[in-house]
């Protein structure tokens, strides 16, 4: 799971993957302080092989992304302030700011994990 500056290179390391790690199920983009089409860059084959979900976890009322990144990063707007709308990709919605996220942590703990589930072709032994 990614936060903010954090999913930055979390999403171009993903791009650059010639070879994706075998235990990676799930990850999580949260609050994504990036711009969307480094989205469109995620390896596809991550999800067709069956082997894992990306989810991407927003707010349109992240002000710090609304309001301050553009200031920063000029006419990309940031990821984490809409949904990606990147096929392959499940967006959430969360009503939360910025600083936010952290009080709402267990339930995006619940979320990544049941979409870790759902993505599963038999139950664990």
């Amino acid at each position: 799971m990614g936060f903010s500056l954090g999913c930055r290179p979390l999403l171009h390391a993903l791009a650059d993957c010639a070879v994706l790690p075998e235990n990676l199920r799930c990850i999580a983009f949260v609050g994504a302080a990036a711009p969307r089409h480094l989205y469109e860059r995620l390896p596809r084959r991550f999800l067709t092989e069956g082997r894992g979900r990306i989810i991407h976890v927003w707010s349109k009322n992240d002000g710090v992304l609304s309001l301050l990144y553009p200031l920063v990063q000029g006419a990309y707007p940031a990821a984490g302030a809409a949904p990606v709308n990147v096929p392959g990709i499940r967006d959430v919605e969360f009503d939360v700011g910025h600083t936010g996220y952290g009080a709402v942590a267990s339930e995006l703990v619940r979320v990544v994990t049941e979409s870790h589930l759902a993505g599963r072709s038999k139950a664990p032994a």
